[in-house]
C-alpha cells in the first residue's frame, strides 16, 4: 500500500583508452511494475550526465508483473542507476590500472554532455 523501489537489473559496458579517456559507455536496465501502471525507475539518467563520454547509449525497459506499482523510495531512480555506474567505474579503474579517483576526474563533465550546456552549479570536481 504504500509502494517500493522495483526491482532493477543492470547492465553497463564502459570504453577506454589506455590513458583513461572514456570513448564510450552504454547503460541498460530492466526494471519491474505493475501490470496496471507503467511506471518507469529512470536508473539510467544519471549515466547521460555524469561523465563526459563521447559515445553514449541507454535504454529502459519494463517487465509487467502482478505487484503493486513502484515508486520512489527515499530518493529518486538515479540512486540505483548511480550505484551501478560507479560501481561500474571503479572496474574500469582496476582494469586500466588507474586510481579510481583520477579517473573519475580525468572524465569529468564540465557542461551538461547531452545539451552542451554550462551547469548552473556543479562543486563534483570540489568534492
Amino acid at each position: 500500500m504504500i509502494g517500493n523501489r522495483p526491482f532493477t537489473e543492470q547492465r553497463i559496458q564502459i570504453s577506454a583508452r589506455n590513458d583513461g579517456t572514456m570513448t564510450g559507455m552504454r547503460h541498460d536496465v530492466i526494471s519491474t511494475t505493475s501490470t496496471f501502471e507503467d511506471w518507469t525507475e529512470s536508473s539510467a539518467i544519471v549515466t547521460r550526465i555524469l561523465y563526459a563520454v563521447p559515445n553514449q547509449s541507454t535504454s529502459h525497459k519494463l517487465v509487467k508483473l502482478d505487484i503493486d506499482t513502484p515508486t520512489f523510495m527515499r530518493a529518486p531512480g538515479e540512486t540505483s542507476g548511480s550505484f551501478a555506474l560507479e560501481t561500474a567505474m571503479d572496474e574500469m579503474a582496476y582494469q586500466l590500472k588507474m586510481d579510481p579517483l583520477a579517473f573519475r576526474m580525468k572524465n569529468f563533465a564540465t557542461m551538461e554532455p547531452q545539451e552542451k550546456k554550462q551547469w548552473s552549479s556543479n562543486a563534483l570536481m570540489e568534492c
